[in-house]
Protein backbone atom coordinates (compact mmCIF):
# COMPACT_ATOMS: atom_id res chain seq x y z
CA UNK A 1 0.00 0.00 0.00
CA UNK A 2 1.16 3.76 -0.69
CA UNK A 3 -0.10 6.77 0.58
CA UNK A 4 0.71 9.72 -1.72
CA UNK A 5 1.59 13.31 0.52
CA UNK A 6 3.47 15.42 -1.85
CA UNK A 7 3.14 15.49 -5.66
CA UNK A 8 5.40 12.90 -7.13
CA UNK A 9 6.04 11.38 -3.88
CA UNK A 10 4.95 8.23 -2.21
CA UNK A 11 5.25 6.70 0.89
CA UNK A 12 5.09 2.30 1.94
CA UNK A 13 4.02 0.60 4.74
CA UNK A 14 5.19 -2.58 2.81
CA UNK A 15 8.24 -2.99 4.99
CA UNK A 16 8.66 -5.83 6.24
CA UNK A 17 8.07 -6.02 10.31
CA UNK A 18 11.37 -7.12 10.79
CA UNK A 19 13.47 -4.96 8.74
CA UNK A 20 11.68 -1.98 10.67
CA UNK A 21 12.22 -3.30 13.77
CA UNK A 22 15.56 -3.81 13.04
CA UNK A 23 16.49 -0.06 11.70
CA UNK A 24 14.70 1.27 15.16
CA UNK A 25 16.65 -0.86 17.53
CA UNK A 26 20.07 0.05 15.09
CA UNK A 27 19.19 3.68 14.88
CA UNK A 28 18.15 3.69 18.81
CA UNK A 29 20.86 2.18 19.77
CA UNK A 30 23.07 4.81 18.00
CA UNK A 31 21.08 7.66 19.78
CA UNK A 32 21.83 6.15 23.31
CA UNK A 33 25.76 5.91 23.09
CA UNK A 34 25.40 9.71 21.64
CA UNK A 35 23.56 11.44 24.62
CA UNK A 36 25.28 12.75 27.51
CA UNK A 37 22.43 13.55 29.57
CA UNK A 38 20.99 9.68 30.05
CA UNK A 39 22.47 9.03 33.67
CA UNK A 40 20.77 12.02 34.90
CA UNK A 41 17.10 10.43 34.69
CA UNK A 42 15.21 7.05 34.54
CA UNK A 43 14.17 6.02 30.95
CA UNK A 44 11.04 4.69 30.59
CA UNK A 45 9.05 2.96 27.40
CA UNK A 46 5.41 4.40 27.04
CA UNK A 47 3.29 3.16 24.23
CA UNK A 48 0.96 6.42 24.17
CA UNK A 49 1.04 10.24 23.67
CA UNK A 50 -0.68 11.32 27.07
CA UNK A 51 -0.82 10.33 30.66
CA UNK A 52 -1.35 11.31 33.94
CA UNK A 53 0.51 10.55 37.58
CA UNK A 54 -0.76 10.33 41.15
CA UNK A 55 1.40 11.27 43.87
CA UNK A 56 1.19 10.91 47.66
CA UNK A 57 0.59 14.32 49.15
CA UNK A 58 2.33 12.44 52.28
CA UNK A 59 5.68 11.38 52.48
CA UNK A 60 5.48 8.97 55.17
CA UNK A 61 2.47 7.18 57.18
CA UNK A 62 4.07 7.86 61.25
CA UNK A 63 3.94 4.51 63.38
CA UNK A 64 2.79 5.33 66.89
CA UNK A 65 3.61 3.56 69.83
CA UNK A 66 1.19 1.24 71.72
CA UNK A 67 0.36 -0.46 74.84
CA UNK A 68 -1.07 -3.67 75.30
CA UNK A 69 -4.45 -3.96 74.15
CA UNK A 70 -4.45 -1.14 72.27
CA UNK A 71 -4.52 0.19 68.75
CA UNK A 72 -4.18 3.24 66.60
CA UNK A 73 -6.77 5.06 63.79
CA UNK A 74 -6.10 4.01 60.17
CA UNK A 75 -4.23 6.65 58.23
CA UNK A 76 -4.73 7.21 54.71
CA UNK A 77 -3.45 9.02 51.96
CA UNK A 78 -4.53 12.27 50.06
CA UNK A 79 -2.74 12.41 46.49
CA UNK A 80 -2.51 15.15 43.97
CA UNK A 81 -1.97 15.02 40.33
CA UNK A 82 0.60 15.68 37.16
CA UNK A 83 -0.01 15.49 33.60
CA UNK A 84 2.73 14.87 30.30
CA UNK A 85 2.22 15.20 27.08
CA UNK A 86 5.39 13.58 24.55
CA UNK A 87 6.52 15.61 21.94
CA UNK A 88 7.40 14.17 18.60
CA UNK A 89 10.23 14.79 16.66
CA UNK A 90 11.03 13.74 12.96
CA UNK A 91 14.40 14.01 10.70
CA UNK A 92 14.72 12.56 7.05
CA UNK A 93 17.49 11.19 5.05
CA UNK A 94 17.32 10.35 1.49
CA UNK A 95 19.91 8.43 -0.86
CA UNK A 96 19.74 9.39 -4.75
CA UNK A 97 19.71 6.61 -7.43
CA UNK A 98 23.27 7.74 -8.78
CA UNK A 99 24.93 7.50 -5.03
CA UNK A 100 23.15 3.57 -5.77
CA UNK A 101 24.50 3.21 -9.33
CA UNK A 102 27.95 4.19 -8.03
CA UNK A 103 27.83 2.04 -5.10
CA UNK A 104 27.57 4.22 -2.83
CA UNK A 105 23.95 3.38 -1.02
CA UNK A 106 25.08 1.58 1.82
CA UNK A 107 28.19 4.20 2.38
CA UNK A 108 25.89 6.98 2.52
CA UNK A 109 22.93 5.05 4.68
CA UNK A 110 25.17 4.51 7.72
CA UNK A 111 26.46 7.70 7.40
CA UNK A 112 22.90 9.32 7.36
CA UNK A 113 21.94 6.85 9.97
CA UNK A 114 24.39 7.79 12.12
CA UNK A 115 23.75 11.50 11.71
CA UNK A 116 20.37 11.05 11.92
CA UNK A 117 20.88 9.40 15.58
CA UNK A 118 23.08 12.29 16.31
CA UNK A 119 20.24 14.84 15.70
CA UNK A 120 17.69 12.79 17.99
CA UNK A 121 20.15 12.68 20.58
CA UNK A 122 20.69 15.82 20.57
CA UNK A 123 17.39 16.82 20.84
CA UNK A 124 16.96 14.07 23.56
CA UNK A 125 19.73 15.93 25.87
CA UNK A 126 18.29 19.39 24.41
CA UNK A 127 14.58 18.50 26.57
CA UNK A 128 16.06 16.78 29.73
CA UNK A 129 18.51 19.62 30.25
CA UNK A 130 15.77 22.32 29.79
CA UNK A 131 13.43 20.20 31.98
CA UNK A 132 16.09 19.83 34.59
CA UNK A 133 17.18 23.52 34.24
CA UNK A 134 13.69 24.49 34.34
CA UNK A 135 12.73 22.75 37.80
CA UNK A 136 16.01 22.42 39.82
CA UNK A 137 14.67 22.84 43.48
CA UNK A 138 18.34 24.67 44.67
CA UNK A 139 20.71 27.48 43.19
CA UNK A 140 24.03 28.27 44.25
CA UNK A 141 26.60 30.45 42.88
CA UNK A 142 30.27 29.57 42.34
CA UNK A 143 32.74 31.49 44.59
CA UNK A 144 34.78 31.05 41.66
CA UNK A 145 35.08 29.99 37.75
CA UNK A 146 36.54 26.50 38.16
CA UNK A 147 39.03 27.52 35.57
CA UNK A 148 40.20 29.94 37.74
CA UNK A 149 43.25 29.36 40.33
CA UNK A 150 41.35 29.67 43.23
CA UNK A 151 38.54 27.65 42.39
CA UNK A 152 37.25 25.22 45.28
CA UNK A 153 35.01 22.93 43.40
CA UNK A 154 33.89 20.66 46.50
CA UNK A 155 33.71 23.47 48.48
CA UNK A 156 31.37 25.09 45.97
CA UNK A 157 29.09 21.81 45.73
CA UNK A 158 29.63 21.36 49.59
CA UNK A 159 27.26 24.24 49.75
CA UNK A 160 24.86 23.50 46.91
CA UNK A 161 24.72 20.13 48.84
CA UNK A 162 23.93 21.96 52.70
CA UNK A 163 21.22 23.70 50.52
CA UNK A 164 19.22 20.97 48.94
CA UNK A 165 19.25 18.76 53.18
CA UNK A 166 18.46 21.99 54.94
CA UNK A 167 15.37 22.89 52.54
CA UNK A 168 12.59 23.49 54.41
CA UNK A 169 10.45 20.25 52.16
CA UNK A 170 13.24 17.82 52.14
CA UNK A 171 12.53 14.60 51.89
CA UNK A 172 15.71 13.34 50.48
CA UNK A 173 17.63 10.05 52.21
CA UNK A 174 21.54 10.47 52.65
CA UNK A 175 21.52 7.39 50.65
CA UNK A 176 20.39 9.38 47.33
CA UNK A 177 23.91 11.28 47.79
CA UNK A 178 25.49 8.41 46.10
CA UNK A 179 23.27 8.86 42.85
CA UNK A 180 24.92 12.39 42.89
CA UNK A 181 26.10 13.53 39.36
CA UNK A 182 27.83 16.88 38.24
CA UNK A 183 27.11 17.67 34.62
CA UNK A 184 29.64 20.40 33.86
CA UNK A 185 30.84 22.16 30.57
CA UNK A 186 33.58 19.76 28.91
CA UNK A 187 35.69 22.47 28.16
CA UNK A 188 36.44 22.47 32.30
CA UNK A 189 37.60 19.08 32.07
CA UNK A 190 40.90 19.46 32.92
CA UNK A 191 40.58 22.23 35.87
CA UNK A 192 38.05 19.88 37.37
CA UNK A 193 39.24 16.46 37.19
CA UNK A 194 42.83 16.63 37.42
CA UNK A 195 43.88 20.49 38.73
CA UNK A 196 46.90 19.32 41.39
CA UNK A 197 47.11 21.51 45.28
CA UNK A 198 50.21 21.90 46.31
CA UNK A 199 51.67 22.55 49.88
CA UNK A 200 51.35 25.84 51.11
CA UNK A 201 53.95 27.21 53.51
CA UNK A 202 52.23 26.81 56.82
CA UNK A 203 51.40 24.03 59.37
CA UNK A 204 52.63 20.87 58.62
CA UNK A 205 53.51 21.53 55.49
CA UNK A 206 56.13 23.83 56.09
CA UNK A 207 59.27 23.40 54.37
CA UNK A 208 57.35 21.77 51.20
CA UNK A 209 55.72 24.71 49.88
CA UNK A 210 55.33 24.33 46.29
CA UNK A 211 55.81 20.80 45.85
CA UNK A 212 52.39 18.73 44.82
CA UNK A 213 49.97 17.43 47.48
CA UNK A 214 50.02 13.49 46.88
CA UNK A 215 46.83 12.37 45.56
CA UNK A 216 45.24 15.73 45.88
CA UNK A 217 43.13 15.69 42.81
CA UNK A 218 39.62 17.99 43.73
CA UNK A 219 37.50 15.79 43.01
CA UNK A 220 38.76 12.37 43.46
CA UNK A 221 37.47 11.76 46.91
CA UNK A 222 33.73 13.29 45.70
CA UNK A 223 34.01 10.21 42.84
CA UNK A 224 35.40 7.86 45.58
CA UNK A 225 31.94 7.79 47.06
CA UNK A 226 30.00 6.83 44.46
CA UNK A 227 29.31 11.01 42.76
CA UNK A 228 30.19 10.95 39.28
CA UNK A 229 31.47 14.12 37.41
CA UNK A 230 30.20 14.14 33.71
CA UNK A 231 31.50 16.62 31.51
CA UNK A 232 29.23 17.56 28.73
CA UNK A 233 29.94 20.05 25.39
CA UNK A 234 25.99 20.26 25.52
CA UNK A 235 26.90 23.04 28.22
CA UNK A 236 29.59 24.39 26.01
CA UNK A 237 28.72 28.11 25.40
CA UNK A 238 26.62 27.94 28.95
CA UNK A 239 28.02 29.27 32.45
CA UNK A 240 26.25 27.09 34.76
CA UNK A 241 26.41 23.31 35.95
CA UNK A 242 23.68 21.09 37.20
CA UNK A 243 23.87 18.53 39.74
CA UNK A 244 21.29 15.89 39.65
CA UNK A 245 20.32 13.03 42.43
CA UNK A 246 19.06 10.21 39.68
CA UNK A 247 16.51 8.24 41.04
CA UNK A 248 12.96 7.25 40.09
CA UNK A 249 11.66 9.85 42.82
CA UNK A 250 14.11 12.71 40.39
CA UNK A 251 12.84 12.67 36.29
CA UNK A 252 12.36 10.18 34.25
CA UNK A 253 12.02 10.88 30.21
CA UNK A 254 9.22 8.89 28.77
CA UNK A 255 10.14 6.83 25.27
CA UNK A 256 7.18 6.37 22.61
CA UNK A 257 6.98 2.80 22.05
CA UNK A 258 3.64 2.38 20.30
CA UNK A 259 2.53 0.81 17.04
CA UNK A 260 0.22 3.96 15.68
CA UNK A 261 2.70 5.94 14.48
CA UNK A 262 5.50 4.16 12.55
CA UNK A 263 9.49 5.01 14.03
CA UNK A 264 10.44 4.22 10.47
CA UNK A 265 8.68 4.34 7.10
CA UNK A 266 10.45 4.03 3.63
CA UNK A 267 9.31 6.80 1.02
CA UNK A 268 10.13 7.22 -2.80
CA UNK A 269 10.29 10.23 -4.18
CA UNK A 270 9.96 9.35 -8.37
CA UNK A 271 11.16 13.30 -9.37
CA UNK A 272 13.89 14.02 -7.47
CA UNK A 273 15.19 10.16 -8.10
CA UNK A 274 15.57 9.40 -4.38
CA UNK A 275 14.87 6.81 -1.68
CA UNK A 276 14.66 7.89 1.35
CA UNK A 277 13.40 7.38 5.19
CA UNK A 278 11.75 9.55 7.60
CA UNK A 279 12.81 8.86 11.54
CA UNK A 280 9.65 9.72 14.04
CA UNK A 281 10.99 9.64 17.86
CA UNK A 282 8.81 10.96 20.45
CA UNK A 283 9.55 11.81 24.17
CA UNK A 284 9.31 13.98 26.97
CA UNK A 285 10.92 14.33 30.65
CA UNK A 286 8.68 14.58 33.37
CA UNK A 287 10.41 16.03 36.64
CA UNK A 288 9.13 15.05 39.75
CA UNK A 289 7.17 17.09 42.13
CA UNK A 290 9.20 18.11 45.54
CA UNK A 291 5.67 17.36 47.38
CA UNK A 292 2.51 18.50 47.36
CA UNK A 293 4.18 22.13 48.43
CA UNK A 294 6.31 21.92 46.10
CA UNK A 295 4.96 21.05 43.21
CA UNK A 296 7.00 22.90 40.20
CA UNK A 297 10.50 21.81 41.55
CA UNK A 298 12.55 19.09 42.63
CA UNK A 299 15.86 19.39 45.34
CA UNK A 300 17.17 16.73 44.07
CA UNK A 301 18.15 19.15 41.28
CA UNK A 302 20.44 22.02 41.59
CA UNK A 303 22.14 24.42 39.00
CA UNK A 304 25.54 25.87 39.88
CA UNK A 305 25.45 29.31 38.51
CA UNK A 306 29.21 31.34 37.36
CA UNK A 307 31.05 28.40 36.87
CA UNK A 308 32.91 29.68 34.12
CA UNK A 309 32.25 32.91 31.06
CA UNK A 310 30.17 31.52 28.40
Amino acid sequence: MTYNFNPGVQTSDDMTMARRQFLVEDIDTRVINYMDFLPAVNVSNFAGLDTRFRFPKEDILPAYKIEEGQTTEFQKSGWYEGSMSLDMYRTQVAISDQARERGDEELQWQTAKDNAAQGIAQARDAEILQALYDHAGVTESAGAYWNAESNNVIGDISDAMEQVFTATLTNISASEIANLKIFYPAKLFMHVQNRPELWANSGTSAGNQGYLIPNSNQTEWLQGKGIQFVPTHRLNGQTFALGVMSGPKTATQYVYSGTKIPRVEEYRDIQAGETGFMITSGFKTYVNPQSVHQKTTNNRIFKMTGVCSA
